[in-house]
């Protein structure tokens, strides 16, 4: 599975105390493919996220931090979204074409040791998808799929 070309990108605002466990994941995730690039689209914080940010930019040249400037909205999901439009307008403005694109929570939900076999077969049942999402009882993003009763 080496051969998959995966970008690994993040919506990040205080997120500072798990950004370390989440890089530890990212690193397992690498042993199984081809991590072509990391990108944190960054929500001016409170807490030492950006630091924490920097210190993984400096160890790995693959980590790109999309600072945004503009004011935030008072709605959390428009937040998200810009965050995530800036993601894929850098993707698409420097031709990074990859075969997947995982889209991770940088705070608690993806700061526990990933479970490297789930995620192989996973992506081994089908390779025809458009999205994956594992369950996981802290993940409260379910608006984000639009499936049936999360329609919004």
């Amino acid at each position: 599975m080496n051969t998959i070309d995966v970008v690994i990108c993040g919506c990040i605002k205080n997120c500072g105390s798990y950004i370390d466990s989440v890089f530890e994941n990212i690193n397992k995730i690498s042993s199984l493919v081809n991590v072509t690039h990391i990108v944190c689209s960054y929500d001016k914080s409170t807490d030492s996220t950006l630091l924490k940010l920097n210190e993984q930019k400096n160890k790995n040249p693959k980590v790109h931090i999309l600072e945004n400037h503009a004011e935030l909205s008072n709605m959390r999901t428009v937040n998200i979204s810009n965050a995530r439009n800036r993601i894929y307008d850098f993707l698409e403005n420097n031709h990074i074409d990859p075969d997947y694109i995982f889209m991770m929570d940088f705070d608690d939900v993806c700061a526990n040791p990933v479970n490297l076999d789930v995620l192989e077969n996973a992506m081994k049942q089908r390779k025809d998808f458009d999205c994956v999402s594992f369950n996981n009882e802290r993940y409260y993003d379910f608006w984000a799929l639009s499936f049936d009763e999360f329609i919004f």
